[in-house]
This record gives structure tokens, C-alpha cells and sequence, in this order.
């Protein structure tokens, strides 16, 4: 793949922003990047990477072990090369895969994204709920509350119906400045 070179001009040609508004033409220009460092980063760890290097040693010994037959230098050579590419393969860790889950993890709104922001130790369930006899005057009496599962989905529904009912306005109340 040849270098790209990524023209904010020609990309805002493409996607002018009276039409698509800014957010088309960054994201243009974004995956055209992105596309560009993963290509290099690939390119790079096909050259540089200990595990290629393995890899293509064990490809030489395989081929020399099925033209030559087995030999106990061949076999003990082509285990111990397994051996390299395991411990290779936990110690290097580099990929264009991880470097797409770096950018999924700081910019893109994926799960990946998200669970970095959700706690570890965090319970999805509701065990008790405090329960309000009327959400238009609600009392907090730390007496009554609700552990059933039928008294907490009563409980909610209550406060979301409340929550997205209409409600009068009231403007004398406002302040005015």
C-alpha cells in the first residue's frame, strides 16, 4: 500500500460540511488514517516482530525436515523453535488487532469504550428500593421499602410514569433576570 497522505482540503471536497455537516468529513479523514497506521503497524510487525521471525524459521526447518526426512537435529530444532514461538507469543503482545482496540477504547463509542467507565465490583441488581406513596409530594421515610421483585418494577413504574408525565409550568416561580 502506498503512503497516504490525508488533504483536509480534499476530504472537506468530498464531504462538504454545508451538506454533511464536520462530523463526515473527521471521520473521513479519521478512517483513512486509521487505515494508514494499521498498514504500517502491520508492515512493521511482519518485519520486526520476533514472532514472524520464528514463524519463518519454522517454515525453513518444516521444509527441510519433509525434503531431507526426519533427523533428531531437524525434530529437536523444530521443538525447540514451538518452544521460542510460545514464549514469544506471551511476551509480545503487539498487533495491528490491539492497536484497533486501542483506538475502539479512547475515541470510538463501543463497548470497549464503555466498560472502561464501568466498575468492576458494580451489581447490576436492585436488592431493596424505598418506596413514596405520591411522587408529586414525595416523603423519604427510610421505613418503608420494597425487596420483592414485583414491589421494586411497582415502585419504578411509578416513578417513571411520574417522571415523564406532564407537569404544569409555572412561570411566576421562575426568577427573572
Amino acid at each position: 500500500m502506498p503512503v497516504m497522505l490525508v488533504s483536509s482540503t480534499g476530504t472537506m471536497r468530498k464531504h462538504p460540511h454545508e451538506t454533511h455537516g464536520y462530523a463526515k468529513g473527521w471521520a473521513a479523514a479519521k478512517s483513512a488514517v486509521a487505515t494508514y497506521l494499521l498498514w504500517e503497524s502491520n508492515e512493521h510487525r511482519l518485519k520486526h516482530s520476533p514472532i514472524s521471525k520464528i514463524k519463518n524459521s519454522i517454515r525453513v526447518t518444516h521444509s527441510a525436515l519433509t525434503s531431507k526426512g526426519p533427523t533428531p537435529i531437524l525434530t529437536a530444532k523444530m521443538n525447540s523453535l514451538h518452544e521460542e514461538l510460545t514464549i514469544a507469543r506471551k511476551t509480545f503482545s503487539h498487533s495491528t488487532h490491539s492497536a484497533k482496540n486501542k483506538i475502539a477504547q479512547e475515541e470510538l463509542l463501543t463497548k470497549e469504550f464503555f466498560t472502561t467507565f464501568k466498575s468492576r465490583t458494580n451489581n447490576g441488581d436492585i436488592a431493596e428500593l424505598y418506596t413514596t406513596a405520591s411522587w408529586d409530594a414525595p416523603v423519604h421515610n427510610q421505613d418503608n421499602t420494597t425487596e420483592s421483585d414485583k414491589g421494586i418494577l411497582k415502585e419504578l413504574r411509578k416513578y417513571y410514569s411520574w417522571l415523564y408525565s406532564e407537569k404544569p409550568s409555572l412561570e411566576n416561580e421562575a426568577p427573572r433576570g
